[in-house]
C-alpha cells in the first residue's frame, strides 16, 4: 500500500510538467506580443504628435490585434472676404440764393398840367419846376404878401430884380396857378409864346 501512494504523486506530477511547460511558453508569447503593440502605439502616437503641422492629419484606428493609419485630408477654409458698399454720391451744390435787388424807390414824374392832388412843398416844387414857364425861382415855403401864392416879375420891394414864385400855402390849386400865371406874365412882359391850349386868365384853377 506505501509503494502504491508514492507512485501516484509521481505521475501526476509527470502528467503535469509538460502541461505546465506547454503553458509558460504560450504565456510570454502573449506578453511579448502585448508589449510589441504597446511599443507600436507609442512610436505612433509620437509620430501623429509630431506630424500635427503637416499638410495631413492623422486618425489612429486601433483593434485588438493591428493599428492602421488613415491619412485625413485638412479642410482649407477660404478666408471671408467683405465687399464695402459704394460711397454715397455727393450732395449736390445747392446754388446760393440770388441776394434781393436793392429797392429803389419808383421815380413818380410830374403830374400833367392841370392835374395835380398833393399837398406840401415838394409836390408843389416838382410840378412847378415840369410846367412854370423859364426864368423863375421858387420859394415854398414863401412870402405871398398875405396870398396863398404869388407870381413877381422884378416888382420894387417885392421881387426887385428876379422873376419870382413864391408859394405860402402849398395846395395843388395855389401852385398850378402860378405855373399857369408865369406864362401868362412872361407873355406880357417878354413877349414869350403861351403853350398850345393854353389861354391867358389869370387863377384858372379857383382857391383851395
Amino acid at each position: 500500500m506505501r509503494t502504491s501512494i508514492r507512485r501516484v504523486p509521481l505521475v501526476i506530477a509527470a502528467v503535469l510538467l509538460p502541461v505546465a511547460l506547454v503553458a509558460v511558453p504560450a504565456a510570454s508569447a502573449r506578453s511579448a506580443h502585448r508589449e510589441a503593440l504597446r511599443s507600436e502605439r507609442d512610436r505612433l502616437h509620437h509620430q501623429v504628435a509630431s506630424s500635427r503641422t503637416g499638410a495631413f492629419g492623422l486618425s489612429l484606428l486601433l483593434t485588438h490585434r493591428s493599428l492602421k493609419l488613415v491619412p485625413v485630408p485638412t479642410t482649407t477654409v477660404p478666408p471671408r472676404t467683405f465687399t464695402a458698399p459704394p460711397p454715397a454720391a455727393p450732395a449736390a451744390p445747392v446754388a446760393p440764393s440770388p441776394a434781393p435787388a436793392d429797392s429803389v424807390p419808383a421815380t413818380t414824374g410830374p403830374p400833367p398840367v392841370g392835374a395835380a392832388t398833393a399837398w406840401g412843398c415838394g409836390p408843389a416844387l416838382q410840378y412847378l419846376q415840369a410846367h412854370a414857364a423859364p426864368g423863375f425861382v421858387f420859394q415854398c415855403p414863401g412870402y405871398a404878401q398875405g396870398h396863398q401864392a404869388m407870381t413877381c416879375i422884378d416888382v420894387p420891394g417885392v421881387c426887385s430884380g428876379e422873376n419870382l414864385i413864391a408859394i405860402s400855402d402849398p395846395c395843388p390849386a395855389a401852385y398850378m396857378n402860378e405855373a399857369h400865371n408865369s406864362w401868362v406874365l412872361s407873355n406880357e412882359e417878354f413877349g414869350t409864346p403861351l403853350p398850345a391850349g393854353m389861354g391867358d386868365g389869370i387863377d384858372p384853377y379857383g382857391y383851395c
